[in-house]
């Protein structure tokens, strides 16, 4: 199964799990028949209309992305795009004066499809995880350096993160080692471009080399691959340092417990 279809699939399900969000929610609102006051079909040309856009708005929001996603973030993504789809809910019905109006509903429809929405979202993730650990779909990974940062990586990437897979190393200074974790020692930088030609490299991981650090940069931007560089390159050695973005300024750092 390739990174589209699976994803095709996901927005699928999710479709008919927001549909069966609101139907749900309209037997809590009126009991277990069709109510006269509040008819389905009526009600049915309303939430119709807003799964369409509810999907559009998960889309948005990067519900679906191929590339690993922080469990917290796809929480967050999830969880802020069901609150717009019921914004854009109640618009409707605001605008459709003659459908009956019930707050409660709102409660039920919200709560009912976050939990079918998250439970989907972390089916699928352990699917993906599963066949990405099988080599498909991935990312294929060059590794820059043999030392024991590399390793650290491959065995990261592994274990956590299976979407990228390391399939190459290449060492700066040369080295007796044939291979790391079971990931194959290619040569030295020399060899770079021929080595993402021949693996179809799609990412570039650097542990080592660091005055190698804008070329690779300027490599990675020149043909479309991600790259990663490990903070220890540059002496920061700490558990607790990451990666973000404060204003437009993307930065490393540690954070203090003390506010």
């Amino acid at each position: 199964m390739t990174a589209f279809s699976l994803k095709f699939t996901q927005i699928v399900i999710d479709f008919f799990l927001i549909l069966g969000a609101f139907t749900i929610s309209y037997f809590f609102r009126v009991g277990f028949i069709l109510s006269t006051d509040f008819p389905f079909h009526n009600y049915s040309q309303v939430f119709i209309p807003t799964t369409i856009l509810w999907i559009g708005i998960l889309l948005f929001n990067n519900a679906y992305q191929s590339s690993p996603i922080s469990k917290r973030r796809l929480f967050t993504n999830i969880m802020l795009s069901n609150l717009i789809a019921i914004t854009i809910f109640v618009l409707i019905f605001f605008f459709n004066r003659d459908i009956f109006f019930s707050r409660l509903i709102l409660v039920y429809v919200w709560g009912v499809s976050s939990i079918l929405l998250i439970s989907n979202s972390w089916i699928f993730r352990i699917i993906k995880s599963s066949i990405y650990r099988k080599g498909i779909g991935t990312k294929k990974t060059l590794i820059v350096g043999a030392n024991k940062t590399a390793e650290e990586i491959i065995k990261n990437f592994k274990k956590y993160e299976p979407y990228y897979e390391p399939v190459a190393i290449l060492d700066a200074y040369g080295t007796k080692k044939e291979s790391i974790s079971g990931v194959p020692v290619l040569g030295k930088m020399n060899s770079l471009e021929e080595i993402i030609k021949e693996k179809n490299i799609e990412a570039i991981a650097q542990a080592d080399c660091i005055e190698q650090s804008v070329n690779l940069v300027h490599l990675c931007e020149e043909n479309k691959l991600d790259y990663f560089l490990v903070p220890s390159l540059f002496g920061a050695y700490h558990s607790n340092i990451s990666a973000e973005t404060l204003g437009k300024q993307a930065l490393i750092s540690l954070r203090s417990n003390t506010q």
